[in-house]
């Protein structure tokens, strides 16, 4: 039963793996810029300071970044469009 158990969770956690994945900044810019989105995300990182900062520290966006994916509906993008798989 415990090597059942811990079989079910390793399979579990490399679903979990498997699900999240990372999106380089430059594929979001380019794809905030095809939507006419990219002045309306600077304007909102700019609002929240740190926020701005961490986006300015990082070369990728996890897919599932909830703080992202707040950025990208409140200014009217679709996050699983921005966020997609590269």
């Amino acid at each position: 039963q415990i090597v059942r158990d811990l079989a079910q969770d390793i399979a579990v956690n490399r679903e979990i793996e498997e699900s999240r994945y990372a999106v380089s900044k430059l594929t979001i810019i380019s794809r905030l810029e095809a939507q006419g989105k990219f002045q309306a995300a600077i304007d909102a990182l700019k609002a929240n300071e740190l926020m701005y900062e961490k986006w300015q520290a990082v070369s990728h966006l996890q897919s599932d970044d909830a703080n992202a994916i707040a950025l990208f509906t409140a200014i009217g993008c679709d996050p699983d469009e921005i966020l997609a798989r590269e």
